[in-house]
């Protein structure tokens, strides 16, 4: 292949290697608690894959800390999230001990960030009933936290059509994502009320009789002085998506309050003719 621009293509080869580098250098001290308890979208296999080939690499830590089998509601090892950085929640309608949550909720006190995928948006709460003795949910979760009404989802079982907003192309969180609309194997979420400071990312699109239906599938925000990142995707398929996994990789950097590889500065490269010569990251491989 022919480049019209030799040495200016070298130098912008060698300035994303080294920021690559230097983001690699930066995660090595973050480290990422993944809560896991969900029976739905195999989060148990998809996310400890996205971490050892996603993240790892990268230098970031990660810990997991999956529901009890003998009890759905009882995470052991959460303890260990007083030191992590990040949580990255996947869970789905758990009552936690009122020890366990207090263990949250210190997360959130020390303005340490989340990131919360799919079920997440209905973490603590239950569809009816109540908690077992000692239990408690946090129903307002989605819209103290997540910054958003979560009002259950539509019957399309064909997938949801995704697509970046427009103002969203340049944003940091963005950044390598050189696709700009992709199918999800996913139904889509109702994500409605959304908080004043919450930033969209991404759109779903879905029919619902005979109606074009538009919800947000991936948004950010900061709850006190906790970075908040959510996204409605997270079938397990979506994990195969080279958008989806960059998208997330950006998502922990920034939480981890660590510069994104290629953002800023560089982050104009993916609107030129040269994007797709190079890779950004990790998740840049597949070339999305």
């Amino acid at each position: 292949m022919k480049a019209r621009y030799p040495f200016r293509l070298i130098l912008v080869s060698l300035s994303l290697l080294f920021a690559l580098s230097l983001g690699a250098a930066d995660a090595k001290k973050a480290r990422i608690l993944f809560m896991i308890g969900e029976n739905e979208y195999r989060t148990d296999e998809s996310l400890p894959k996205f971490a050892k080939e996603q993240l790892e690499p990268l230098g970031f830590e990660s810990i997991f800390v999956h529901a009890s089998k003998d009890d759905p509601n009882h995470f052991p090892g959460l303890e260990q999230l007083k030191d992590a950085n990040v949580l990255f929640l996947s869970v789905r309608r758990r009552t936690l001990s009122g020890e366990q949550m207090e263990m949250i909720k210190a997360h959130f006190k020390a303005g340490k960030a989340v990131i919360a995928i799919r079920t997440s948006s209905h973490a603590f709460g239950l569809r009816k009933g109540e908690p077992p003795a000692g239990h408690v949910e946090w129903k307002e979760f989605d819209k103290e936290v997540l910054g958003h009404d979560y009002e259950n989802h539509f019957g399309n079982k064909s997938g949801t059509d995704i697509a970046t907003i427009p103002h969203s192309i340049r944003d940091p969180l963005m950044t390598g994502v050189k696709i700009t609309s992709f199918h999800s194997s996913s139904t889509l979420y109702k994500a409605r009320n959304l908080a004043g400071n919450s930033r969209v990312l991404l759109r779903g699109v879905t029919m619902d009789k005979g109606e074009p239906q538009l919800e947000p599938v991936a948004l950010y925000r900061t709850y006190g002085k906790s970075k908040v990142f959510y996204t409605s995707l997270g079938h397990i398929d979506d994990f195969k998506l080279a958008p989806f996994n960059r998208m997330l990789v950006n998502a922990v950097y920034w939480a981890a309050h660590r510069p994104i590889p290629g953002s800023g500065a560089q982050a104009s490269l993916q609107h030129s003719k040269e994007r797709d010569k190079f890779d950004m990251s990790i998740a840049g491989n597949e070339k999305v």
